[in-house]
């Protein structure tokens, strides 16, 4: 049946009528989502002949989701004469005629892996536990069914987001700009005016992806960073022009040990490798260090905890004039945050581009003020947002910390040289910002 047979604005209609395997909708608040979510679980069930699971963030939604299946029942069936209407009807589930079901339940992974049919997650970026409900819901689509991804944007640190930028999904994108130009009739000023609220008008009305204040590094930051000519996987046979500057974040099990590799050009920092490890051996990881040891012209390691007897031996074996051990107190943590964010803020970083994993942990580190008013940076697990008592889950944001070391190897030495001015007096001065005088500086031993 097709939508085109019952009243919808062209927007609805557009969505309504795509029937791609994988489908996700970014779309403003109030504009008849949910309606058109469960017409479309109507259609596709009778059009396919297959079960529908309409997945919303609590058990009130999800009956309130069911009710709108059975009022587009009744219309279907006033409006072309045909028998639709359920065989047997209850809050959370009905039959159709063609014997297949409809389920409105909240969302939870268990029950979504044991259903056999499409999948509807409604307001998904308000669904509890969202990167649980996507390993539970994606393998759906392995063998022909659909998966219908739809919602309002809630910040960048969730699943949501990571969705919407998943290029095998067939994406539609409906602002409150675009429903009142297909014909829906709400005012937008009394919407803005009344809500006087920028950033959450931007987010629940406009699709805008609002990250929270606390973040150091912005999306906008990131985007700027981002050039064709960076790139994680370090070309065969790479010469390079600039000096090298490395940065090692050393994990074992949980998280990933991870090795940014920095060419030093002008001013700027080009990444030239990301090199990630989770669960490799030491010596595996020593390796690989040390095959590109011999080419930079510092490295920061990471000396906490795994990381001590590592960043020791490197020392030992390249000199501590090249290998710098960097443990990770509170204040060191903060200074590397805060010295690479600068260096995104001036411009003088390159990432590659379109490099999603990159970009979460890049944008997942915050900066909080602790009740004795001091700065704590903290990063957040990327696709959680809340944990159990409403406590942040905190990850290692490994390639944050790698890239922060990094950046911390490139920074410039101080030297001592006398005044003449002040008698003798010494002041603290600046290497010059010509690249060639600093590389010469550098090889001279300062």
């Amino acid at each position: 049946m097709s939508s085109d047979r019952v009243i919808l604005y062209p927007f609805q209609q557009r969505y309504s009528n795509d029937h791609s395997r994988l489908k996700f909708w970014e779309a403003s608040r109030q504009i008849g989502k949910s309606f058109t979510i469960s017409l479309e679980a109507i259609q596709e069930s009778l059009a396919f002949d297959c079960d529908a699971m309409l997945c919303s963030s609590s058990m009130r939604q999800s009956i309130h989701l069911m009710r709108k299946v059975y009022a587009h029942l009744r219309v279907l069936g006033a409006m072309t004469g045909d028998t639709v209407k359920a065989e047997k009807e209850s809050r959370t589930e009905c039959v159709l005629p063609n014997g297949r079901m409809i389920f409105s339940l909240p969302s939870n992974p268990d029950t979504i892996r044991g259903h056999t049919g499409n999948v509807y997650l409604d307001e998904y970026s308000r669904h509890p536990d969202q990167t649980e409900i996507w390993r539970a819901a994606f393998p759906i689509t392995t063998r022909g069914y659909r998966l219908r991804i739809a919602g309002s944007p809630r910040g960048r640190r969730n699943r949501f987001y990571k969705v919407s930028q998943n290029r095998r999904a067939t994406k539609f994108t409906t602002t409150i700009y675009d429903a009142v130009a297909d014909g829906l009739d709400v005012d937008i000023d009394y919407i803005r005016e009344g809500m006087d609220d920028p950033d959450g008008f931007a987010q629940e009305y406009e699709c805008k992806y609002i990250d929270e204040g606390s973040t150091l590094l912005s999306h906008e930051l990131i985007d700027r960073a981002e050039d064709e000519f960076a790139t994680a996987a370090m070309p065969f046979g790479f010469v390079p022009t600039g000096d090298m500057l490395l940065g090692f974040d050393i994990a074992r099990r949980r998280h990933l040990a991870v090795i940014w590799l920095f060419e030093l050009l002008g001013d700027v920092l080009w990444t030239r490798a990301i090199i990630e490890m989770h669960n490799r051996p030491f010596k595996y990881m020593r390796e690989t260090l040390y095959q590109f040891l011999p080419m930079v012209r510092r490295a920061c390691i990471d000396s906490t905890g795994l990381g001590m007897q590592m960043a020791e031996e490197a020392q030992d074996k390249f000199g501590k004039s090249k290998v710098e051990a960097v443990s990770f107190t509170a204040a060191v943590k903060e200074d590397l945050a805060l010295s690479f964010y600068r260096a995104f803020e001036d411009g003088r970083i390159r990432i590659p581009q379109g490099d999603f994993k990159v970009r979460s942990d890049l944008n997942s580190v915050g900066k909080e003020i602790t009740s004795s008013g001091n700065i704590r940076i903290r990063s957040y697990e990327e696709g959680e947002g809340q944990g159990e008592g409403g406590k942040a889950k905190v990850s290692h944001a490994d390639r944050f910390w790698a890239g922060a070391l990094g950046n911390h190897a490139a920074t410039r030495p101080t030297i001592q040289v006398p005044n003449p001015t002040t008698r003798g007096r010494r002041e603290s001065i600046k290497l010059s910002e010509n690249f060639n005088v600093q590389r010469t500086s550098w090889r001279a031993g300062y």
